[in-house]
């Protein structure tokens, strides 16, 4: 069964005739591989009034195998460049990758990889309720779009005793940009985003 059957390109898809609404930020989740692809989710947070709700568009993604951990960092500075600075949710599992990235001015911190709270969190914002979802990608986004609509729980035995799993199916190696969507969905406070104190000025 799909994680994310709540999932509908009618619904979660930004229209790319759609203005998009004001950012007050941006934030960053990423999931490390270098046989495997790393990948990067680049979210806008908007600002909604009488709303609480988690509310993002993923606006862009990075996709791509064989980087070297400098290499990503160079692809998080393009990013801060196009898009503007924002925590980044980092697989906890990669502290020398982290490393490398808080070397290179990046505001990286080790995600909560509770996996199965992870995906809850997922799920509730895909959730249709109050007139809109919570969640939201842009059309260039088409890996993610790819791994949200093939996105299994493991199955465990066949035919008629098979039964459903409560994780996800790693083998089927379409979880890059589930986890690093996931990763910044932990990180990301409940509710607005909060803009960081400014001291002085």
């Amino acid at each position: 069964g799909l994680i994310y059957d709540m999932f509908d390109e009618g619904l979660h898809v930004w229209p790319f005739n759609q203005p998009m609404p004001a950012f007050v930020g941006y934030e960053y989740g990423l999931d490390y591989g270098y046989t495997n692809p790393t990948a990067i989710t680049v979210h806008g947070i908007p600002e909604i009034e009488g709303d609480e709700r988690d509310y993002d568009i993923q606006i862009e993604e990075v996709y791509e195998k064989g980087l070297i951990p400098q290499a990503v960092a160079d692809a998080m500075l393009v990013l801060y460049k196009k898009y503007g600075r924002g925590r980044v949710w980092v697989d906890p599992s990669s502290p020398e990758l982290i490393a490398v990235l808080c070397d290179n001015g990046i505001d990286a911190v080790p995600a909560d990889n509770d996996v199965k709270t992870g995906i809850q969190k997922e799920q509730a914002a895909f959730d249709f309720t109050q007139g809109r979802t919570g969640a939201y990608i842009t059309t260039n986004c088409i890996h993610t779009k790819s791994e949200l609509a093939s996105y299994c729980w493991r199955v465990r035995g066949k035919g008629v005793g098979a039964r459903f799993l409560d994780e996800p199916n790693k083998a089927a190696g379409n979880d890059h940009l589930m986890d690093a969507r996931r990763y910044r969905r932990m990180g990301h406070v409940g509710g607005r985003f909060k803009l960081p104190v400014m001291v002085g000025g």
